[in-house]
């Protein structure tokens, strides 16, 4: 049997430099979508105040500011949890996240509203905002 340490050693760092590689592609990635996050968020955040002026002046003391949270995009369920029904605001992720934080930030009382269809064909959580 024949080894050739060069071999070796060149095959060890031909592997550690892919690992490089693929690790900053990864670090690319995840950045693109914080990004993404941040636009989506800002986009939503703008439409805020006029949401609740709407609402104010329709006689409500609450608005929708987000419909239709993803499971797995907006929030992710804990392993396990089978009540479908409800989501906490612990469990928001990305854009949801920012735009939860940012309605807690201007003192405006978010919750996770469930809503469902009637059928039960399509259901989910909004954020509504309450003043």
């Amino acid at each position: 049997m024949i080894i050739d340490p060069k071999e070796l050693n060149r095959l060890t760092q031909e592997a550690v430099e892919q690992g490089r590689r693929e690790a900053e592609q990864i670090e690319r990635e995840k950045a693109r979508q914080r990004e993404a996050e941040l636009v989506m968020a800002d986009g939503i955040i703008k439409q805020i105040p006029g949401r609740c002026v709407d609402a104010a002046r329709a006689r409500q003391s609450c608005a929708i500011v987000m419909t239709k949270l993803r499971e797995g995009i907006d929030y992710v369920r804990p392993l396990g949890d089978r009540n479908y029904a409800t989501c906490s605001e612990k469990w928001l992720v990305g854009a949801a996240k920012l735009v939860w934080d940012s309605c807690v930030g201007s003192r405006l009382q978010p919750e996770l509203q469930f809503w469902h269809d009637g059928c039960g064909m399509d259901s989910g959580f909004n954020i509504v905002v309450h003043w």
